[in-house]
């Protein structure tokens, strides 16, 4: 049960970081 909330929370954190990392490319390709 514990490791099923910790993977979420992970997965969750990983979407996250995908997201802002999408965002950080869009940026540099506005700059270019």
């Amino acid at each position: 049960m514990y490791a099923m909330m910790e993977h979420k929370e992970n997965q969750q954190r990983l979407e996250a970081a995908r997201k802002i990392d999408d965002q950080l490319s869009l940026l540099v390709e506005n700059i270019d």
